[in-house]
């Protein structure tokens, strides 16, 4: 699974992930002036037969020098594909958690209190990003309701620590419920992603975080709700 979102991350720079990155596999996503960097890039990282992971250090490796001689990594040219390949990865991400929380009725046994989103530039050279929704919750205060977290195939929850349980959608998207005393709890809806959209203006980690917050996140909020949930999750 993991592999399968890396492969389908690389699509969003135009890249084929199944063969090992070469000088003319250069992402198309990226700025034609910064081809040198790319070149000492890949002698900086040994090739393996793992593609992917060969993809992803090749990578990591380029973003880092570009940052390093102030060379911006990307052609601004591109922009709306990158930017719609996000959009739709984002969007594909968020209808399967609303399904799955839908075919559960998840939120049949929550009430929602108050929710808040938020956004996060991270990754080594600072090129990846994750959307974050938190709420938290009033439960039904029913003695079995961990238990039937726990349920299998579904809501098929795996507990990680004492009162917390997760749910991993797919490797990018997953479902956190921590339990506070007997009628408390929160829930967090995470979505990664390894590639940040092409904004104009600033490019700071926090302009990027809400830029991705406002512009992109919260319209898909807004338009693929929860059943039954009125607060903006």
């Amino acid at each position: 699974m993991v592999a399968k979102t890396a492969n389908e991350s690389l699509t969003l720079l135009g890249v084929d992930g199944h063969l090992n990155p070469t000088v003319s596999r250069y992402p198309k996503s990226y700025n034609h002036k910064a081809l040198k960097i790319w070149v000492k890039a890949l002698e900086n990282t040994a090739q393996s037969t793992d593609t992917l992971d060969t993809w992803m250090k090749t990578i990591r490796e380029f973003l880092s020098l570009c940052k390093k001689s102030d060379i911006d990594p990307f052609n601004h040219a591109n922009a709306r594909a990158v930017n719609k390949g996000i959009d739709d990865w984002l969007k594909s991400n968020r209808v399967k958690a609303v399904k799955y929380c839908n075919d559960t009725e998840l939120f049949k046994m929550f009430t929602i209190a108050s929710a808040r989103r938020t956004a996060a530039v991270t990754g080594q050279a600072g090129r990846n990003f994750y959307v974050e929704n938190i709420a938290r919750l009033k439960s039904n205060e029913d003695p079995t309701l961990e238990k039937w977290l726990l349920g299998n195939p579904l809501p098929g929850f795996a507990k990680i620590e004492e009162r917390s349980y997760k749910k991993e959608i797919n490797a990018a998207t997953s479902i956190v419920i921590n339990f506070i005393g007997s009628s408390a709890a929160t829930v967090t809806l995470n979505i990664y992603c390894h590639s940040l959209p092409m904004i104009t203006g600033k490019k700071t980690n926090k302009a990027m975080a809400k830029h991705i917050e406002t512009k992109i996140w919260t319209p898909l909020v807004r338009k693929h709700p929860f059943n039954g949930v009125q607060k903006l999750f």
